[in-house]
């Protein structure tokens, strides 16, 4: 009994102490002591390893910290001593970095939402919806939304589920179910009065992945354009400072240019070579972006504009921002892969507006007046394509000034676990490029050369999962010959290209900046262009070189040119040859430069003569 007594006293005097140390580091976290705040939780941890609300605290300490790779540990150590704790997975999946560990971060919102149903439940399916659809987990996606919609019956919920896409379509017949419905979807919502509140907090993504379906999207986009501009009239918003723009008369052009994405990315590597070389004499350039510089590309941007405006905070916020720099011409490198610039667009924040293939199909807003392209990607007839007027570069200029890469240092093909001797076949792009038509080119080259391996590099479990569901049946036979490679660094990324036999320039949506890497290292590309620009960048490459040996007509030609290269070396290497001599006419050409200053210099007088192009976003809707 004794000892009873003295084990009892022991545990209430811990006890007591873990009270007082818990206390004591919540008044020291509040007063912003985070490092003596997470003495007394470690104090804790040293009584009580598993005690759970110190292991969430010191979590949250060190989230706040910045030291988000130990505030993981301690929250999944919570996790696994407080299994039935709501909070836990709650805080857990606040400190969970995206979108690296986004799967992790979904499960741990679901757990939360069935332990503790009557948790903020409406925020929270909104908030799985949207990052199952970040993971191109569509279907799962909109039943978050739909669970979110029984809780709370808004209308925003209804528009977010409008463009919730599957990245990975199942088959050709899958595409057409699912445009069928977003625009099912959206011309029912258009139908009626709409409550909401703003377009860049209710709808967190854009329809992205339409344009991956290989078909004219140019009636969807106009079809979600009239949704968006009937649920929020103000997204009709103009400038006040536009006819003081257009009534001035500088030697100097202010030119804007805008992207979430001008760093070390397809779209800062894009617009680098023409940003260095624009003709200060001519024109002032201002670069809109979000966020401190993190790489070498963002960085040089930045030190080659004349002014750098950060961006941040709502729409509202950020085209005032715009609007007060009272621009000449405001040029969107992108429009469609986020929401911000998307929503940004449908204002008119500048006399001249213009868009180019960053993200290559039409913006279909009303107040973009220009689309960007090249005679060297335009198919005949294009202009039909696009609601904006198309403004085609001459075929006497690349259709970008991009920087040539440096060739890798060293290629080693062991390391991409292929037998010695194997034919190598790569597709290096992003798994929601690969339509369901290319897997019968892909079955097709592989049955064909029985030598042959086929490299995808890793994308998030899911978009893999998809695509390896869709190939079971049609490419039984081959898949044991279909390799994943882990991401790598850029530099890893030119000696992969490098180094393989062939590259497979998916159907219906082409490489661009992927391509341009590629024939730099002398590697023969197989193509296959179609009647959108998407699908036609690979192409535009080849007939600025004059190398047109990779081009195929159709399908069957996709195949057995894939097959020549990858079987005979002898022709493979005349035609790298072929390459490696021409491909000088796609890097740093000054002529693209100067294509495009004209084009600016013409646009601007035009606005100072007749004013803006079109009228208000609104009027032009109706008139669709």
């Amino acid at each position: 009994m004794l000892g009873q007594l003295f084990s009892a006293l022991r545990g209430s005097q811990r006890a007591s102490r873990v009270s007082q140390y818990l206390s004591e580091g919540l008044e020291r976290q509040h007063r912003g002591d985070l490092d003596g705040a997470m003495a007394r939780y470690e104090a804790v941890l040293e009584i009580a390893p598993d005690h759970v609300d110190a292991l969430c605290l010191a979590g949250s300490a060190l989230k706040t910290k910045g030291d988000t790779r130990r505030a993981v540990e301690m929250l999944r150590l919570a996790a696994t001593h407080g299994p039935d704790r709501a909070h836990v997975f709650l805080l857990l999946a606040s400190v969970l970095p995206l979108p690296q560990a986004r799967d992790e971060a979904i499960e741990a919102l679901k757990r939360a939402l069935a332990l503790q149903p009557d948790t903020p439940a409406l925020q929270l399916n909104r908030k799985v919806a949207t990052w199952l659809q970040d993971a191109g987990c569509a279907d799962e996606a909109r039943e978050y939304y739909d669970r979110a919609f029984d809780i709370t019956p808004e209308d925003a919920l209804r528009l977010a589920r409008v463009t919730v896409v599957p990245a990975i379509a199942r088959s050709s017949g899958h595409i057409r179910e699912i445009r069928d419905r977003v625009a099912a979807d959206a011309a029912e919502l258009l139908s009626r009065p709409l409550r909401v509140s703003s377009p860049e907090r209710d709808i967190p993504h854009t329809d992205f992945y339409l344009a991956y379906h290989g078909e004219n999207d140019r009636p969807l986009r106009e079809l979600l354009a009239q949704l968006y501009l009937h649920a929020w009239p103000d997204l009709d918003y103009a400038s006040p400072h536009l006819a003081a723009a257009c009534a001035r008369n500088d030697v100097r052009v202010r030119i804007g240019v805008i992207s979430k994405y001008l760093a070390s990315h397809t779209i800062g590597r894009l617009m680098q070579g023409l940003l260095s070389r624009l003709d200060r004499t001519r024109f002032e350039v201002t670069l809109l972006v979000w966020g401190e510089p993190r790489d070498p590309v963002a960085t040089a941007l930045r030190h080659d504009a004349d002014r750098v405006i950060v961006l941040g905070g709502d729409l509202h916020q950020n085209r005032q921002r715009i609007a007060d720099e009272q621009l000449d011409l405001l040029f969107y490198c992108d429009i469609g892969m986020e929401p911000m610039t998307y929503f940004l667009a449908f204002s008119r924040l500048a006399p001249v507006q213009c868009v180019t293939w960053g993200h290559p199909v039409t913006t279909a807003l009303p107040h973009m007046d220009y689309f960007v392209s090249s005679a060297l990607i335009e198919a005949q007839g294009a202009a039909r394509n696009y609601s904006e007027e198309l403004v085609l570069l001459p075929e006497s200029c690349a259709y970008v000034c991009y920087e040539r890469p440096p060739p890798p240092r060293d290629v080693d093909r062991s390391r991409y676990g292929v037998a010695p001797g194997a034919n190598i076949y790569a597709c290096p792009q992003s798994l929601f490029k690969l339509h369901p038509d290319f897997d019968l080119l892909l079955g097709g080259i592989l049955r064909a050369d029985p030598n042959g391996v086929a490299l995808f590099i890793e994308s998030p479990p899911e978009l893999r999962a998809g695509l390896e569901r869709r190939w079971r049946e049609p490419l039984a036979d081959v898949l044991d010959r279909i390799r994943w490679i882990p991401r790598c660094s850029y530099e890893g990324f030119l000696e992969l290209l490098a180094a393989v036999d062939v590259l497979l320039d998916p159907p219906h949506f082409s490489g661009g900046n992927s391509s341009l890497e590629a024939l730099a290292m002398g590697t023969p590309i197989v193509t296959l262009p179609g009647r959108y620009a998407k699908s036609r960048l690979t192409f535009a490459s080849y007939k600025r070189m004059g190398v047109m040996d990779c081009v195929a007509a159709d399908e069957r030609a996709y195949v057995d040119i894939a097959v020549r290269l990858g079987t005979d070396r002898a022709y493979r290497d005349h035609v790298k040859r072929g390459i490696a001599e021409a491909s000088p006419a796609l890097f740093e050409d000054v002529d693209t430069v100067r294509a495009l200053e004209n084009f600016f210099s013409n646009a601007v007088a035009r606005a100072r003569r007749q004013g803006p192009l079109r009228g208000t976003a609104a009027a032009a809707a109706k008139e669709a």
